[in-house]
């Protein structure tokens, strides 16, 4: 591999604007060539972006060019597995977005395709990147909030009129609704809390939204394997709000919600007035849309890197982090629909 990471583009969508617009920021990328089954989209998205590179119109052609080391996987949610195993079998590293498979036995497969193949995967939650998360997380290693006990996040957001909405309320190409959504929330409080969720509850309503083929509102609470507490809501595609993705984090020495943090040195930590007791850091909360807030370009940039580099540390999810984030939101499905608490791994089930 030489200096530069030839890239390929795996589907022309929203997503794959918010990829492009990191490897064209990174000195160490070049888009080298575009797949879609809609050449009049791919050639618009070409135009878009001053693409100078060959467009597939079979995503395995594309896979096939030699000149390729790695590829962002931009296609519906139902096809994440298929095109990442089947990237891997052509010797290429990927950027997968979320999520990342839809069964146990697509996990599998996956990972087996990964691993067996020596490539690198990494899956789409680029919210680890965002400025806020990153210093929760520090602040956490650090050991200034303490011992992390209770963590949760919240995904609420209305889709009613973006173009997703042609397929996301359908099972046959967005098996979870919950998974697709809530899964940023879920991998959000893995990240932070550290550890291995081990038991999931979760309650399901689509009154709202009866025309979502799984889940439209999602309420799962999970237990993790050192004992904290993490709750994630999901609640979408019709509700009156804009879009919102909360964090909060509680620890035994400090509370870390959303962009206001507090310490037990603080003096003033039991003032019932919450200007007095917490210290704000800027609200660089996500707001689905490009910048700061919503990293996408960082992301892509983390991957070129550690693909380039050559070694194994990194923030980025993991296909192996991006399997647990799966397992805990089926187990979820599950909890709702057998009225029950799940453990996992859900081998062990």
């Amino acid at each position: 591999m030489g200096k530069k990471l030839n890239v390929g583009i795996i589907g022309t969508g929203w997503i794959a604007n918010q990829h492009i617009n990191g490897y064209l920021k990174c000195d160490d990328a070049n888009v080298a060539a575009v797949a879609d089954i809609n050449e009049s989209a791919a050639r618009d998205f070409m135009r878009k972006h001053s693409l100078d590179c060959v467009y597939y119109g079979d995503y395995k052609q594309l896979l096939a060019n030699r000149e390729i080391d790695a590829v962002s996987i931009c296609v519906p949610n139902k096809f994440h597995s298929e095109l990442t195993v089947a990237a891997a079998m052509a010797g290429k590293h990927m950027l997968a977005e979320k999520p990342f498979v839809s069964t146990p036995e697509e996990a599998k497969n996956s990972l087996r395709a990964i691993k067996e193949n020596k490539v690198k995967c990494a899956v789409g939650y680029h919210r680890r990147f965002n400025p806020l998360y990153k210093e929760m997380k520090r602040l956490i290693g650090n050991g200034d909030l303490g011992r992390i006990f209770f963590a949760q996040s919240d995904y609420i957001h209305n889709f009613s009129d973006l173009p997703i909405i042609s397929w996301a309320l359908k099972k046959e190409f967005n098996p979870s609704v919950f998974h697709a959504g809530g899964g940023h929330c879920v991998d959000m409080i893995r990240y932070l809390v550290n550890d291995e969720i081990v038991e999931v509850c979760a309650f399901v309503d689509n009154s709202t939204c009866p025309e979502c083929e799984t889940e439209a509102q999602t309420l799962a609470l999970f237990k993790f394997k050192n004992g904290q507490i993490g709750k994630v809501a999901a609640i979408c595609p019709n509700v009156i709000t804009p879009f919102t993705f909360n964090v909060e984090v509680f620890g035994t020495k400090g509370t870390f919600k959303n962009n206001k943090l507090i310490l037990d040195s603080f003096p003033d930590f039991r003032s019932q007035k919450q200007s007095e007791a917490y210290a704000s850091y800027p609200e660089w909360m996500p707001d689905n849309t490009p910048g700061i807030t919503e990293p996408w370009d960082v992301e892509v940039m983390e991957f070129v890197r550690w693909v380039l580099n050559d070694h194994e540390k990194t923030e980025l999810c993991t296909a192996e982090d991006a399997v647990k984030v799966a397992e805990a939101c089926w187990a979820a499905v599950i909890s709702n629909a057998e009225k029950r608490i799940v453990r996992l791994p859900l081998a062990g089930d």
